[in-house]
């Protein structure tokens, strides 16, 4: 069980999705680089670098190799571009020519010229680091752009290839389905499918990328989208899709999920490792709702108006924001089945009020987005009416190890021998013993306690220690120590 622990907010300008990469997050804090290294704003106001094209700024990624950063800005319809300073972490928008952007518009010949990136809202990158995708919420698109890996210049593919829309934007673009009002753009880990939300669609949609090219293609028919009504029988019907917002996979790609602004809902999908289709999972197993078994799923807690949901990188866990509910949800996520249960109050959400079964948070009015670092180490939230960046610790369970047990057989003339045993884990655990069936009590390594002796094969015994780390996370098992004890 992995719980989280609210640890540090924030204040920032909200935005409207998570960032996807954030290199050397600190566990405990962040902290606001000062002067221009601090920001990049349009105007280079708030004492901020001056920069080209980001009004409306909405979500950010980092190329695998850590030395660029892109932004889709949804007001000046762009893809931003910004060398990184993998030491520093700095960001700098390009500067020569129009390699800063790409904008539907050329932003008065600043940035190179673009198509489909109406209201870009959200920018996801392979992860081979050689292709960019764009959701474009206006333009009902996905844009798909070539990457140089040397210099983090990005190229709109040429032609129809550049782009898939719904309508295919009077020819530009190749024609899609079930694309209306494209959000969010998810590559999936082993780079051969891309998958996208349409929010007015209701849908996620399927791609298959090309190994080589990244171009991406719709798969055929019904397999190349799942919407909440079928779509007129061009999508596979799903279930609680509507006001789609968020889709993850897991990073062993046998999973997916789906978060659903107005139908409260968490989807869950398996994916075909081979194929990258996704089918719903059957009854409750297949979704995670408010309204629970009323609309034949599992019931959730502080579910209200899903926004976005992660999957940490362990697999083991994910989180999701609940817009209306200003609240962070907590999962369990069962790594054969890829199946989600939420965590038991109070440790399943964290919201503004700490009402209901949740836990008192802070600065979660509007939650909108969330994010797991790399080294699975903490959990972000943003929040859009609070203008904060929340930030949680996400402690692993600890782990005891039994450094030096009884011997296995304890020979005494007594009825009982006093026997010991010690253990470790991490700075800052607490412990639990017992012996048998007795009742835990705290102890420290090494622990002593009498066990009753018997004649002949002797009596077995049965010692386990239980581990709770700084952050209440609790051992699920506890180490065990057995043995006999043996009258002479």
């Amino acid at each position: 069980m992995r719980r989280l622990k609210l640890i540090v907010v924030l204040a920032v300008a909200s935005i409207g999705l998570a960032v996807p990469t954030l290199a050397d997050a600190q566990p405990s804090a962040l902290k606001l680089k000062q002067g221009e290294a601090g920001c990049t704003s349009e105007y280079g106001d708030r004492g901020c670098a001056d920069g080209v094209a980001l009004h409306g700024a909405g979500s950010i990624v980092i190329s695998p190799d850590g030395e660029h950063a892109y932004v889709a800005t949804q007001d000046s319809d762009a893809l931003v571009v910004m060398n990184r300073n993998p030491e520093t972490g700095r960001l700098t928008q390009k500067s020569n020519g129009t390699a800063g952007c790409v904008s539907e518009s050329g932003t008065r010949g600043r940035c190179a010229n673009g198509k489909a990136l109406d209201a870009a809202e959200t920018v996801a990158i392979s992860p081979d680091g050689a292709n960019v995708y764009v959701g474009s919420r206006l333009s009902d698109a996905v844009a798909v752009f070539d990457r140089d890996p040397d210099t983090g210049r990005v190229s709109q593919k040429p032609g129809r290839a550049g782009c898939i829309s719904e309508t295919g934007t009077g020819g530009q673009c190749v024609n899609g389905t079930a694309l209306d009002a494209a959000s969010t753009v998810t590559v999936s880990p082993d780079g051969a499918n891309v998958y996208v939300v349409s929010r007015y669609s209701d849908a996620v949609v399927i791609f298959d990328r090309h190994p080589l090219t990244g171009a991406l293609t719709q798969k055929a028919g019904t397999a190349g989208c799942i919407s909440e009504d079928g779509t007129g029988g061009a999508c596979a019907d799903g279930r609680g899709l509507l006001g789609a917002g968020s889709v993850a996979v897991s990073p062993n790609g046998a999973n997916a999920y789906a978060a659903s602004q107005d139908d409260s809902t968490i989807t869950i999908f398996n994916r075909g490792p081979a194929t990258g289709a996704l089918i719903e999972k059957p009854g409750a197993a297949g979704c995670i709702a408010q309204e629970g078994a009323a609309v034949g799923c599992a019931k959730g807690t502080d579910l209200f108006g899903t926004r976005d949901i992660v999957v940490a990188p362990d697999g083991l866990s994910a989180y999701a924001t609940s817009i209306d509910g200003d609240a962070m949800t907590i999962f369990d996520r069962d790594p054969v089945s890829g199946t989600l249960a939420q965590l038991k109050a109070p440790d399943g959400c964290f919201n503004e009020d700490g009402v209901g079964q949740c836990k008192l948070g802070r600065a979660l009015d509007g939650a909108e987005a969330a994010i797991v670092s790399p080294d699975g180490n903490d959990v972000y939230a943003v929040a859009a009416l609070a203008d904060s960046v929340v930030a949680f610790d996400r402690g692993r369970a600890p782990n005891t190890k039994i450094t030096k047990a009884p011997k296995a057989k304890v020979r005494t003339p007594k009825k009982a021998a006093r026997v010991s045993v010690s253990f470790k884990s991490e700075l800052g655990t607490t412990f639990r013993c017992r012996l048998d069936d007795s009742k835990f009590e705290a102890c420290e390594s090494p622990w002593r306690t009498k066990a009753a002796a018997k004649r002949g094969k002797g009596r077995r015994h049965q010692i386990r220690i239980k581990a709770t780390d700084a952050g209440a996370n609790v051992e699920s098992k506890p180490a065990r120590a057995r043995f006999r004890v043996i009258r002479r």
